[in-house]
């Protein structure tokens, strides 16, 4: 029988030392060196499901369902001459646009575009539109 009680790893925690040093180190970051209790070691498959479940990376990415959409969204004139970049964490939207007069358009159009991109993306709210020259 063991007589050292076995430490419980804190709530807020999903993975021990262990699993957290092997995704700094498949990061490229330095290991985390702590005294702190190194609990079960997972393997690769069950690191990688939760992974998947935190970073929510299985399923479609709001990015491509804004490309996907993109004519519907903005209207076949203006899809020609403009692109989403990408979204950022702080929900807004970059968009490339051709030239000064799509800029415009785009620009006076945002509120009709941002309801129509909540319609399509059901549940990601983007804040705001940013128009970058591209």
């Amino acid at each position: 029988m063991n007589d050292h009680p076995v430490p419980i790893m804190p709530v807020n925690r999903p993975f021990n030392q262990r699993t957290m040093n092997l995704i700094a180190e498949f990061q490229g970051l330095p290991n985390a060196s702590t005294r702190a209790f190194m609990g079960k070691e997972l393997g690769l498959d069950a690191i990688m499901d939760r992974l998947i479940e935190r970073f929510q990376i299985q399923g479609a990415r709001p990015e491509e369902a804004i490309a996907a959409h993109w004519m519907t969204i903005v209207g076949e004139r203006f899809a020609q001459h403009s692109f989403p970049m990408r979204l950022d964490r702080d929900r807004r939207l970059f968009v490339a646009v051709s030239n000064s007069v799509v800029r415009q358009e785009i620009f006076f159009r945002r509120k009709e575009i941002l309801k129509r991109l909540k319609i399509i993306l059901k549940g990601t709210d983007i804040r705001e539109i940013v128009l970058r020259s591209g």
